[in-house]
């Protein structure tokens, strides 16, 4: 038993944990450019982001999404957040397994959310679901900071508030049923869509992360 690799794996995955709440924090807090800026592997060609109506893929769509889209939701013309507009989210049951040769480091969260949006017809909506993060992180040495890199969200609920999961038969995290304002689109079709309905069989998340030496020894999301 290698008790120092032990305790640097062990602080390791506290980083990683921090890195995934920093960015849930910032997101929630309209904090776009910073989180574009300070935690995705921007360096990575292969650096993603996903959701459940799209892929993102490479430096400058990551802009695109984290900043144009999430703000174009969240943010008026001058850059401010809008009255009443709120997506919050839960980083809950964390699952981080972190490489022996401490590059690396795979992480699963259970996530609850909310929100509440504005529509075009003045009124508002509000949701509520359960969602799973999956992230690959790698070191960035350059930095000296862990950074997200391949980041998939997969649905398992998501519904109209107080309306039950149970009777929602839509599928209102689709990219069927996206807006995208001009510029923001996505690169590809998500790879985890899944949303609960009556009519489906379970598919609850990605895979779990096991333990693994290097990153040729794993899955990548």
């Amino acid at each position: 038993m290698n008790v120092e690799l032990m305790a640097a794996k062990a602080y390791a995955a506290r980083e990683v944990e921090n890195v995934m709440n920093r960015y849930e924090f910032m997101m929630s807090h309209d904090q776009f450019e910073y989180v574009y800026e300070n935690l995705f592997a921007l360096d990575r060609p292969d650096v993603f982001f996903e959701v459940p109506f799209g892929r993102w893929i490479g430096k400058e769509s990551l802009r695109r999404v984290v900043v144009g889209y999430h703000g174009s939701l969240c943010l008026d013309s001058e850059g401010n957040p809008r009255p009443g507009v709120l997506f919050f989210n839960a980083n809950c049951q964390p699952i981080i397994e972190v490489a022996d040769d401490l590059k690396t480091a795979k992480g699963l969260w259970v996530c609850p959310g909310y929100s509440a949006k504005d529509l075009p017809d003045g009124g508002f909506k509000c949701g509520e679901g359960t969602a799973v993060r999956a992230c690959d992180f790698i070191y960035d040495e350059k930095d000296g900071k862990w950074k997200m890199w391949h980041y998939a969200v997969s649905g398992l609920t998501s519904h109209p508030y107080g309306t039950p999961f149970t009777e929602f038969m839509g599928d209102n995290q689709s990219a069927a049923v996206r807006t995208f304002p001009e510029g923001t689109e996505a690169d590809e079709e998500p790879h985890y869509f899944w949303q609960y309905r009556k009519d489906r069989a379970v598919n609850y998340y990605p895979y779990i992360p096991e333990p693994y030496k290097t990153w040729e020894d794993t899955f990548s999301y």
